[in-house]
């Protein structure tokens, strides 16, 4: 294996990793890109070395010949370090990639867990919604207030249910508006006809 067919290989790794796609900037996305940077970095590590002790290997007359016989040589011994160590860069490899494996297990149960984490914060707390029904039965009250008190002779009935307002939603914006309400029409004193 020559120079030009390693760096061919390399290309195609490179070509097969393939760019990262674009997505919004946020630190579990740098998190989840620094990773598998860091794993493509590892992997590629491990293949180049077995490639690069692969052809040592073949050109130190390791490889087959044409015959399909090994003859022993003087090197013999250097031939079976060179083999132990293709074995041990093997078997780290393997772990590596199941390491890899492990990596990206984990990172997306750490990513499922952030979007359960995102839509139990979307629920909406039963106290906010029992404010808002408070809230909106007490508006009723000052709107049908507001309805009684342009009719002729119903502006007692009008007060009265300004005055139930404050008194049953004391710290509702319904009860605000229900105080200015009396006041406005106690500033204005206009006689009221029952």
């Amino acid at each position: 294996m020559n120079e030009t067919q390693l760096r061919e290989l390399l290309q195609q790794r490179d070509r097969a990793a393939g760019h990262p796609e674009p997505v919004a900037v946020n630190r579990a996305t740098l998190e989840r890109r620094a990773v598998r940077r860091r794993n493509l970095r590892t992997v590629g590590a491990a293949g180049f070395t077995v490639v690069l002790l692969f052809a040592l290997w073949q050109g130190l007359g390791g490889g087959w010949t044409h015959d399909r016989h090994i003859y022993p040589t003087e090197d013999s011994a250097r031939v079976a370090r060179l083999e132990a160590e293709l074995s041990r860069l093997r078997a780290d490899t393997e772990s590596l990639l199941a390491m890899v494996a492990n990596l990206t297990a984990r990172q997306r149960e750490r990513e499922q867990l952030a979007q359960i984490q995102h839509s139990i914060r979307q629920i909406p707390v039963p106290n906010q919604q029992v404010r808002t029904l408070v809230n909106r039965a007490a508006m009723i009250l000052v709107e049908r207030a507001d309805a009684l008190g342009e009719q002729p002779g119903q502006h007692g009935t009008a007060h009265e249910l300004y005055r139930q307002t404050i008194e049953l939603y004391p710290n509702s914006d319904a009860a605000q508006t229900a105080r200015r309400r009396l006041q406005y029409s106690q500033y204005r004193q206009l006689p009221e006809i029952l």
